[in-house]
């Protein structure tokens, strides 16, 4: 029974622990202190520094307008001396101001002493304790930030727009199931912002006003632009039998940037060909256009996350390697190129570091994927692998020339006559 209870309270300790750092709407009381030359300015100012301690941001005072002070809750004795307890709130429509600079809401407060003040003649001193409400954010945010732009169109070819569609999309995906970026959405902004105003609505709970005012800045911006784009449906006769079919050639060029938003300085860029054929069933089928943007897509997010985040190898089971990276980013069957790190290398100009260099010791094959890790079997080594220190391997995509299957032959179709 006693290991029971004993159990129960490991997993409720779990439990709670695993709540004060949960993201979402949270509470914290502190003591903050105000001065000026009247009670009522000292209480804002009081209530500004409390707002800080917790946010970080502080507001101006002439937005806290007025305090709305309710009835005296209780009274009791200290040390013998009657005392009275004050419990205050902001009026709504102050929080609603408040809550849409900064990301958090006060929810109460007490005043807990009040008195003239000691260092400017004329002048009261307040001290308050001041339940505040706000917004624990993901730990995910603290993640490099990438904001994938829409990309932009060659034309208002109704086929392009699809394309550029589906072809952003393709990038958020990839980046996403890397988990090694937070990717910050730019195609919804109205839809955030609507559900922002239905927040400061009076039938909205003071306290869920604080998730407003967290909208993150992005550490980098990825732009892009097609260059070419061309598709063509047509029927085709197929070669030794007598029947025509509807096929589709489609091709495209997509140009894009990196650029650190803070600086605006370009941090990589480069152009991509994507190249498609497939049979259809009708002329206003366009799910061949997922089926050229989407890998599309894919290559580039692939290219940038290998910029910024190569695939690292995090542990080896008898020549198992366990990859850092999961999800849809990655697949069972993909061969890889196996690279150790070696010294950090100076451009010979400028002195600054340009990279470490990259000694190619084998290839490896991915065996099974999971939601976050992946796992794959050393194929050829040149090296024998024993233990894996912190960022010692990588993966690297094979370029696509030394992967390139070789063709097989034609094969002869049975003729319908």
């Amino acid at each position: 029974m006693k290991k029971s209870i004993s159990c129960l309270c490991m997993v409720f300790a779990l439990l709670f622990s695993t709540a004060a750092y949960a993201a979402g709407v949270q509470e914290k009381t502190v003591e903050a202190k105000g001065s000026a030359s009247n009670r009522d300015l000292a209480i804002k100012n009081a209530l500004i520094e409390a707002l800080g301690k917790v946010t970080g941001i502080y507001v101006d005072a002439a937005q806290i307008n007025s305090v709305t002070t309710l009835s005296v809750s209780e009274d009791t004795k200290e040390n013998g001396v009657l005392t009275s307890k004050q419990e205050s709130v902001l009026a709504d429509r102050q929080q609603n101001d408040i809550a849409s600079k900064v990301n958090g809401h006060i929810k109460s407060y007490s005043i807990i002493n009040e008195q003239a003040s000691a260092i400017n003649p004329g002048y009261v001193e307040v001290t308050v304790s001041a339940v505040i409400s706000y917004y624990e954010s993901e730990k995910a945010v603290e993640r490099k930030k990438i904001a994938v732009m829409p990309f932009r169109p060659l034309s208002d070819n109704p086929y392009e727009a699809q394309f550029v569609s589906e072809l952003n999309q393709g990038i958020v995906s990839f980046l996403t199931q890397t988990r090694n970026f937070a990717i910050l959405d730019r195609d919804y902004l109205q839809e955030k912002h609507q559900e922002f105003n239905l927040l400061l609505g009076d039938d909205v709970k003071g306290e869920e006003r604080a998730r407003i005012g967290n909208t993150v800045g992005t550490d980098y911006i990825l732009v892009g632009s097609v260059t070419n784009f061309s598709a063509n449906v047509k029927k085709e006769k197929v070669p030794y039998v007598n029947e025509e079919v509807l096929m589709v050639r489609g091709n495209a060029s997509i140009s894009w940037r990196l650029i650190n938003a803070p600086t605006g300085m370009i941090m990589a860029s480069s152009e991509h060909d994507e190249t498609f054929k497939e049979r259809v069933n009708s002329d206003t089928d366009f799910d061949w256009i997922a089926k050229l943007a989407r890998p599309a897509g894919e290559k580039i997010g692939s290219k940038i996350s290998d910029i910024i985040y190569p695939i690292l190898v995090v542990a080896n089971n008898n020549g198992i390697l366990t990859i850092a990276r999961g999800g849809d980013s990655i697949k069972v069957g993909q061969q890889f190129n196996l690279v150790k790190y070696g010294n950090i290398i100076k451009d010979p100009y400028t002195n600054e570091a340009i990279g470490r260099d990259e000694l190619k010791i084998g290839l490896v094959e991915i065996t099974d994927v999971t939601p976050k890790l992946s796992h794959a079997k050393i194929l050829q080594s040149d090296t024998e692998i024993t233990t894996v220190n912190t960022r010692e391997y990588i993966l690297r995509p094979i370029p696509v020339q030394a992967n390139a299957k070789k063709k097989e032959p034609v094969k002869t179709m049975k003729p319908k006559w």
